[in-house]
């Protein structure tokens, strides 16, 4: 029995690698031909207003199960208080206060334009120095030349993006996404029979959006970070499953909390994504209540159908 709720976690794993793996690669050929069409309505901005519209209706319905109904079964009492909505909060505070500790954008393009110019004073001062030393020793070899001048301004440029990484907003977002991923995917690996595969239909349904904000918070300019970050994000869930089938659930408590973190992560990702669109124009914000409308009105259906299987099958 056990070897069969193992298969059926991995074929759970395998379809979330897959969708994920799917929708952050497939996206780049799709904004090459969005790029051609000139459409007011189909291109790549009105697609990431609609994302974002998607993504906080996904939060909010995500705290329904799990934070804010009145069954003792899905709330933690510490001396008759319910801190089900303090769990949530947590990784709020925490993200925020990140928040506060990194630098702006202003900032990061001024240090950018700072390691340029060093850039340039050390490719010339490099090749004063190689020239006079051609001179000097007579060497006459100008592919050497090129080829010091070339590792000078690589070593710079990559220390820059390296430090653009760690102190930028999307970097943070993208820790969001991969925590929420594998507190996910541990609520998973506590699931058996038809709870686990009605809540991976659940997870299937939302995880493309996740995938699109992926593609659009990752700087392209370094192809290898940007796939080694996208295989992080998408072994997240399958890593998050293995954890919580060798998780031993003595309570319910410990769902509670997964489910409350993993809401958590979601709400400040949803609310830091609305917020950094500043190009209010009223086609935007018509588009972001279209898509927050589809979003809420499909996941409630989703749960809805998710619930009734499941009460269904303890019957």
């Amino acid at each position: 029995m056990s070897g069969y709720i193992l298969l059926n976690k991995g074929i759970v794993a395998t379809l979330c690698l897959l969708e994920t793996i799917g929708f952050c690669y497939s996206p780049l050929l799709l904004s090459k031909y969005l790029n051609r069409i000139r459409n007011k309505y189909l291109n790549p901005n009105t697609i990431n207003n609609a994302t974002s519209g998607a993504i906080l209706s996904l939060s909010l319905t995500h705290l329904m199960p799990e934070g804010f109904s009145n069954n003792n079964n899905t709330t933690i009492l510490s001396n008759s208080l319910d801190i089900t909505g303090f769990i949530s909060m947590t990784p709020i505070v925490i993200l925020i206060s990140i928040d506060f500790l990194t630098k702006s954008p202003s900032t990061i393009d001024q240090q950018s334009s700072t390691l340029n110019k060093n850039s340039s004073i050390s490719e010339s001062q490099s090749a004063e120095k190689i020239s006079s030393l051609s001179t000097n020793y007579g060497l006459e070899n100008s592919a050497i030349i090129d080829l010091e001048r070339f590792d000078v301004g690589k070593n710079i440029a990559n220390r820059y993006l390296l430090l653009q990484l760690f102190k930028s907003r999307s970097f943070y977002m993208l820790l969001t996404l991969i925590c929420h991923s594998i507190l996910e995917g541990m609520l998973l690996g506590t699931k058996n029979g038809t709870a686990l595969w009605a809540m991976t239909f659940g997870i299937v349904a939302h995880k493309w959006a996740e995938c699109l904000i992926i593609i659009n918070i990752l700087d392209s300019r370094n192809k290898w970070a940007k796939n080694v970050l996208i295989v992080l994000f998408c072994l997240a869930v399958p890593l998050g499953i293995f954890v919580g089938h060798f998780i031993s659930i003595t309570s319910h408590s410990l769902e509670v909390i997964f489910g409350q973190l993993a809401a958590g992560f979601f709400i400040y990702l949803s609310f830091e994504l609305l917020m950094e669109n500043n190009d209010y124009i009223s086609k935007n914000k018509l588009i972001t209540w279209v898509s927050y409308m589809i979003g809420v009105l499909t996941m409630s259906v989703i749960m809805a159908i998710a619930t009734i299987i499941e009460k269904k099958t303890e019957i």
